[in-house]
């Protein structure tokens, strides 16, 4: 949501995780799954404070059309249900309700 999100809807830059260079799933998928041109850019972009948008534009298309952010989406999706699932063993239905609301909340959040 940060990078592929709205700066109005999140609060705050869509570019800031490239230029810090934070490490996240995404990152790691795509770097698995790269073409050497996808990489080459990576290299050039991720972490570059003085990168210029268009490049972190071309990154996050990279990005889509690597799979990365498909295959990251499923992880999350996957993580989830197991979650959910081990909720089950849980005999607390108001903690059940409460941490289904969280996780549905953020999966959907906009924000």
């Amino acid at each position: 949501m940060g990078i592929f999100g709205e700066s109005k809807e999140t609060g705050k830059s869509t570019t800031s995780d490239f230029r810090e260079g934070k490490r996240t799933l995404l990152m790691s998928t795509f770097t698995a799954r790269a073409s050497a041109e996808g990489m080459a850019l990576f290299s050039r972009t991720f972490g570059n404070a003085a990168a210029s948008d268009d490049q972190f534009d071309a990154l996050k298309t990279a990005l889509r059309t690597s799979g990365a952010l498909s295959a990251t989406e499923a992880a999350i999706t996957s993580h989830t249900e197991q979650a959910l699932d081990s909720l089950a063993k849980c005999h607390n239905p108001e903690l059940i309700n409460q941490l289904t609301a969280l996780a549905d909340t953020l999966i959907t959040r906009n924000v």
